[in-house]
């Protein structure tokens, strides 16, 4: 119990020393405020508390304490349109494996989010409208100049295209305090490229996670709450001339789950509180048989939903997931995930 009171002091006091060094900047590499699972997405994001495979880092680095022996998840989804049609490309892929040795479990996670075949153009126009000008647009207020929201009537010539992406690396170490509390701590490695510059930095998140009450009689069940800081000196510096250097702020999740279960049904209700989101994020899953799970949510105003399948196969399971949220304006968010646990050599 020392020697884990020691490890989890040390890995604050690297965490306080790396916020203090934090760059001033605006916000930056807005891709991990979106989702990497299926299961997650389905109950709207609030899952700080529940978390506890392989992709548990990207929620709460804690999560991984719970990995038995080796988990591995998988994720690919389409942002802003139909499967395979969207207009973001987004991949995810995690492994987590528990170390006696080092009395916890360790993770590494990687996630890419791209846009492909960006379109490049310069002040050369076509004359669609033939009326002899050149860069006509839809002035919308009469004022003789383009203002946002008024699109051109002349088609831009294109000269190229190029891709723009961002991945980040996330290498996690959990362990578990107490038989009800666990604690874990990711670094980030972040890299962004747009067009031909590149910017890279790196990250730290802390996190907890503490089930008080745990019940395996004929009503089973359990509670959680969870606690995160994320983006401890989070900052990304740019091979720009000016070497410009932007920072993502630090953020507190506070997060809540209640399970409960009786014969062959059982009901999970979560909400998370994200300070840099100032909202709330709610779930609930239902599953049946311990296989068929159905999800709803609420993500920032939007309602999600999902479906999952747990196969158990000796020693281990296989879990299949999707989910699906939709946007005003840019269409909707799919999301296809694997998760394979082993529980024991």
């Amino acid at each position: 119990m020392m020697r884990r009171l020691g490890v989890l002091t040390l890995l604050i006091a690297i965490s306080l020393v790396s916020s203090a060094r934090a760059d001033e900047g605006v916000y930056a590499f807005d891709s991990l405020t979106s989702s990497v699972n299926a299961r997650a997405l389905g109950m709207g994001n609030a899952f700080s508390s529940i978390g506890s495979d392989a992709s548990a880092p990207f929620w709460n680095p804690a999560g991984i304490s719970r990995v038995k022996w080796i988990s591995i998840s998988s994720t690919y989804s389409d942002l802003f349109g139909g499967f395979r049609e969207g207009l973001v490309k987004h991949s995810f892929l995690a492994y987590s494996q528990r170390v006696e040795e080092l009395g916890g479990t360790i993770g590494v996670c990687w996630l890419r989010v791209g846009v492909e075949d960006i379109p490049i153009t310069g002040e050369e126009f076509i004359d669609v409208n033939g009326n002899g000008r050149l860069g006509d647009f839809q002035d919308k207020n009469g004022n003789g100049i383009k203002d946002p929201g008024e699109p051109y009537i002349d088609r831009p010539v294109i000269s190229g295209s190029f891709d723009s992406y961002d991945d980040a690396v996330f290498i996690s170490y959990a362990l578990p305090l107490t038989g009800s509390l666990g604690a874990g701590i990711s670094l980030k490695l972040l890299r962004q490229r747009v067009f031909e510059n590149t910017g890279s930095g790196w990250g730290i998140d802390v996190g907890f996670r503490y089930t008080p009450w745990r019940s395996e009689g004929r009503v089973r069940g359990e509670a959680s709450v969870a606690f995160v800081l994320r983006d401890l000196g989070t900052h990304i510096r740019w091979d720009t001339p000016s070497r410009a250097s932007f920072s993502r702020p630090l953020s507190l999740t506070l997060g809540i789950s209640t399970k409960l279960g009786i014969g062959y049904v059982s009901l999970l209700a979560a909400a998370d509180y994200r300070s840099d989101e100032r909202e709330i994020w709610t779930g609930a899953e239902l599953t049946i048989l311990r296989a068929l799970s159905l999800r709803a949510g609420l993500y920032r105003g939007r309602p999600t939903f999902g479906a999952g399948f747990r196969i158990p196969i000796y020693r281990s399971t296989l879990s299949l997931d999707y989910a699906f949220t939709t946007h005003e304006d840019l269409g909707r968010t799919q999301i296809v995930a694997a998760d394979f646990e082993l529980w024991a050599r």
